[in-house]
């Protein structure tokens, strides 16, 4: 899994999965643009199901992918 993003565009985000070389085209989803703004800095957890996003407000928020979820 990759993340990767553009600081100069509101809300411009895209994950990726390197092994298959495909975007997610659901993310962010319809919810997460009112909280996303500038995000600066991201962290997977060891086993990619959760996403830690830091934005230019000091906020951290949590992401669940459902994917991996048992």
């Amino acid at each position: 899994m990759l993340a990767y993003c553009s600081k100069w565009k509101k809300n411009a985000i895209k994950i990726a999965h390197l092994p298959s070389y495909t975007a997610f085209q659901n993310y962010p989803d319809n919810n997460a643009p009112g909280v996303l703004k500038y995000p600066f800095c991201f962290a997977f957890s060891h086993d990619s199901r959760f996403l830690a996003m830091g934005n230019d407000q000091g906020k951290v928020h949590l992401f669940a992918f459902a994917h991996f979820q048992q």
